[in-house]
Parts: C-alpha cells; structure tokens; sequence
C-alpha cells in the first residue's frame, strides 16, 4: 500500500491548460479546478483535478479507507 501525506488541497483558476489526473480531459484557461499537493511513497507529487473528478475521487478514498 502506497503510503501518501497530503500537503495542499485547493481551488484554483487555470491561467494555462490542464490535464484532469482523473479523466485525463483538458482543463481549459479560465476554469476553476482543484489542485492537490501531496508526497506519495517519498515522491513529491502535484495534480490537477476537474472539480467533480476530484470530489469522485474522494469518495472512492474514503470508502476504501472504511473498509480496512
């Protein structure tokens, strides 16, 4: 199991295009999307997110950490 401490959760307006880390659409100037800084198994890591990828996303962590 990776193991991931998160540094940065936050909104941001994309001022240059963008790759969704969950779709894999681009995030276009002008949107709004989250970002997430985070350092996942030593490595720093840095994602961009569209607003509902991101909240899925979440979802999917948490159910998975009520499992364990």
């Amino acid at each position: 199991m990776k193991e991931t401490r998160a540094l940065d959760i936050r909104q941001h307006k994309s001022f240059s295009p963008k790759v969704c880390a969950k779709c894999g659409e681009p995030i276009t100037k002008g949107v709004f999307y989250t970002k997430t800084v985070a350092i996942v198994d030593g490595d720093f890591t840095s994602k961009s997110w569209h607003k509902d990828c991101y909240q899925n996303h979440e979802g999917y962590v948490q159910d998975q950490a009520r499992k364990e």
